[in-house]
């Protein structure tokens, strides 16, 4: 019979990283995106949805609820206010 001193230990803190710092978001994704909401709308809200894990039960048949729909365009206003008021730097 085996016992639990003859099983040997295994580390597996680093197997569950919940450390998020490692996700690397591409601003030229979401622009595309954005760029793309006029001509293809829902879906292209829900690809920008699902590549920011905005929502925890996003449908996988890529169609929103009216809450979800608002949450990413409210989260597109923001992103396009935040990149219009940033400083532009100027080469002298």
């Amino acid at each position: 019979m085996i016992t639990d001193d003859d099983l040997t230990p295994i580390d597996l803190s680093d197997f569950w990283d919940d450390d998020e710092s490692d996700a690397v978001v591409e601003p030229d994704y979401i622009d595309r995106q954005i760029a793309r909401i006029p001509q293809y709308g829902d879906d292209s809200r829900w690809r920008l949805a699902s590549y920011l894990d905005m929502f925890a039960d996003l449908n996988p048949n890529g169609s929103l609820s009216p809450e979800q729909r608002e949450a990413v365009d409210n989260f597109v206003l923001g992103y396009q206010y935040q990149k219009s008021s940033q400083p532009t730097s100027r080469a002298k």
